[in-house]
């Protein structure tokens, strides 16, 4: 038996969900979207999967160390998740459906006062 590729349409075609109550409003509360070398998942993919016949109407991104900046202060790579996710958000609601109403990024709190100036830097974008 040929092994199936995680994330490719096959994977996810092993589990089919029962659609029991379409009307009822849901907010997805985890989630992830990511743009590594050998996977990727992106508003695009987001917006398929909460298509699905439940009726999924707002999502919560969970900071999963995605698209961090490259350069500068060790402190303020996270800036560039929450960049990555500002944009894919747009374009959940750019399309209709579900779209990514929150976020929850990452802060190092053991940074004690220097942590607020970074958390701000996180609102502002």
């Amino acid at each position: 038996m040929a092994k199936i590729e995680i994330g490719t349409q096959e994977w996810l075609d092993q589990v089919q969900e029962d659609i029991i109550e379409p009307e009822l409003p849901i907010i997805d509360p985890h989630h992830h979207l990511f743009d590594f070398p050998t996977l990727v998942y992106l508003a695009e993919d987001l917006k398929a999967d909460t298509a699905s016949g439940h009726n999924i109407v707002k999502t919560i991104y969970m900071e999963c160390s995605s698209k961090y900046r490259e350069d500068g202060p060790e402190e303020l790579k996270s800036l560039g998740e929450t960049e990555f996710v500002v944009a894919q958000a747009k374009k959940t609601r750019e399309t209709g459906g579900a779209y990514i109403d929150a976020m929850v990024g990452h802060v190092d709190l053991t940074l004690a006062e220097a942590a607020r100036d970074i958390l701000e830097q996180h609102i502002e974008i």
